[in-house]
């Protein structure tokens, strides 16, 4: 026996699936937020313990060149 969907079950799935593409969009959205984040506090944390070698060892020029980095990537994430 053949089962047909009536037009209102058509449309309850189509609008079912929208709601499901959407949620899936906005999990992909909340993880590349979250990622993005760890990589640029994991990236500041390294720049940080560089900067404080450069200063254990008083390199000014490694220090300056830290430091430009560091605003770089501030600058770059809008911090």
């Amino acid at each position: 026996m053949d089962k047909k969907k009536t037009y209102s079950e058509m449309m309850k799935a189509c609008a079912m699936s929208r709601k499901t593409a959407t949620e899936m969009t906005l999990n992909e959205i909340y993880v590349d937020m979250v990622l993005n984040e760890l990589h640029l506090v994991n990236q500041k944390r390294m720049l940080k313990e560089e900067l404080d070698c450069a200063l254990d060892q008083r390199d000014k020029k490694k220090f300056m060149a830290l430091s430009l980095q560091l605003k770089n990537l501030n600058e770059e994430y809008g911090i």
